[in-house]
């Protein structure tokens, strides 16, 4: 009897070789993995070395980090070559500083932001405690900290690094100075975008600056009041009609303004807006050019530069086709009737077709374009007489927004980001995206929201705008208001 058979015969299991299982034998570690035994002062560690692009000098440069598991040392190194060669593609050296990053960063060509020569120069002073204190640093050795300890020097008055303009003068500082909770958040944002933006080049694998919390101004327990009430960041319905109503005993001009501003428009875009942009016919108004204060000084100028510049608006959605509200559309006409038999009173020979010779809208008493500043030079004057709280002239852009979606029927917040030219965040261009949804809409889909938004407009803001509280200071109008 064969063993086989004796094993039958006895009832015992029979295995064959085919079910039989191997033995399991231990994977060999990669080359770039090192295995450290445990010792009498260490304890048992995989230690990972890692070529990752070479130096400023030219030589190589290697990624060393030790596991405590040798399972997260070999995950570590199977995506090790995916993220070299990523960052490869990036044309950076491992060795990037920050500095590096800044200039970059800062002259970097923008396709939703155009950064002018004002903009980029006040970037540049902004960073420049950031580039005196971590500039050699790489940037990947860059952590929290680094930039936590660099805001809180700043908010306390305990650093003394110069700003660029002290440098470029050859001064250097001696005492602190205090920042205020508004700088040093505008430079933690900086750093937060430019190091989200070598993330998203893949030179970064996270961003550090993310993590931070934004700085508020916190008063000492016995300077709160008793009563703490949320800021104020929006007119009601009252004090728009008292604000406009104000803005008309002031002068025409100034009650115009005051419209453009409560229908959604930066202070540029309303200085900016001219009559060639508007088809009164039609009812639609383009958004399309902005006047803004050239922010060189006067020394640093080209010769024949002016104080005011044109351009486009700053960002793309910015640049936008709103339909007119009838209200709106009435007070132009008017207006316009208005600003034709000022000039005629006046004397003044007018340009082609008739048109004032500057062809905008909020003009001077001589014809002339105003300056950005315009809107806040009368701003205050107008809440004083209106005797409202008073808030900035972009809080009235503020409560478009706020007084649409709560009492405009149909209107939603996808409907107020196009109105209003909102770019939306981490979007693809020629996108809106929705406040609370996130939900984007496109192109075709943007004349149907903003038709909503007017339709939505006059409804809340028409039965308070009325052409005779355009005319409620001007002597000169009133035969224009009976013909009306």
């Amino acid at each position: 009897m064969t063993m086989a058979a004796d094993f039958r015969a006895r009832g015992w299991p029979l295995h064959t070789q085919k079910d039989r299982k191997p033995m399991s034998r231990k994977k060999k570690l990669p080359s770039s993995i090192t295995h450290k035994p445990a010792g009498p002062r260490a304890p048992e560690r995989w230690v990972f070395r890692g070529r990752n692009g070479t130096k400023p000098d030219g030589s190589p440069h290697f990624d060393v980090v030790t596991f405590y598991d040798e399972d997260e040392a070999r995950d570590y190194d199977a995506g090790h070559s995916h993220r070299t060669a990523r960052k490869a593609l990036t044309g950076r050296p491992a060795g990037y500083t920050v500095a590096q990053t800044i200039d970059e960063f800062t002259g970097r060509p923008e396709r939703s932001y155009r950064l002018d020569a004002g903009t980029r120069r006040r970037q540049t002073d902004l960073l420049q405690p950031f580039r005196a204190a971590h500039g050699t640093m790489p940037v990947r050795q860059l952590r929290r900290t680094h930039i936590e300890a660099l805001a809180v020097g700043l908010l306390t008055g305990t650093c003394t690094i110069p700003t660029a303009r002290e440098i470029a003068a050859g001064k250097a500082r001696t005492a602190p100075r205090k920042w205020c909770t508004k700088n040093v958040n505008t430079l933690v944002a900086l750093i937060t975008a430019m190091l989200d933006f070598l993330r998203d080049d893949g030179f970064l694998d996270n961003n550090q600056g993310a993590l931070l919390e934004t700085y508020i101004d916190r008063p000492h327990v016995s300077e709160a009041p008793d009563d703490l009430e949320e800021p104020k960041a929006a007119y009601d319905l009252t004090e728009v009609e008292a604000i406009l109503g104000a803005a008309g005993r002031r002068s025409p001009v100034v009650f115009m303004t005051s419209v453009l501003a409560f229908l959604g428009l930066r202070k540029g875009e309303i200085v900016g807006m001219r009559w060639d942009l508007i088809n009164l016919d039609d009812g639609y108004m383009w958004v399309a050019e902005q006047r803004k204060r050239n922010r060189d000084r006067p020394a640093d100028r080209a010769e024949g530069a002016p104080a005011t510049l044109v351009d486009t608006p700053k960002t793309v959605e910015g640049k936008r086709k709103l339909p007119i509200p009838p209200t709106v559309a009435e007070l132009l006409r008017t207006y316009r009737r208005w600003q034709l038999e000022m000039h005629m009173a006046t004397g003044r020979r007018f340009g082609v077709d008739g048109q004032p010779p500057t062809h905008v809208i909020v003009r001077s008493d001589t014809g002339a374009a105003v300056s950005p500043e315009y809107p806040y030079d009368n701003w205050g004057h107008v809440i004083e007489a209106a005797d409202v709280p008073y808030l900035k002239p972009h809080a009235a852009r503020d409560t478009c927004a706020t007084l649409l979606e709560a009492y405009a029927p149909g209107v939603t917040a996808v409907d107020i980001g196009a109105w209003l030219g909102h770019a939306a965040k981490d979007s693809a261009h020629g996108t809106t995206a929705s406040r609370t949804t996130h939900g984007y809409i496109h192109e075709e889909a943007k004349a149907k929201r903003r038709a909503t938004a007017a339709t939505g407009w006059n409804t809340v803001f028409g039965p308070i705008v009325t052409i005779c509280d355009m005319f409620a200071g001007s002597k000169t109008a009133n035969r224009l208001v009976r013909a009306v």
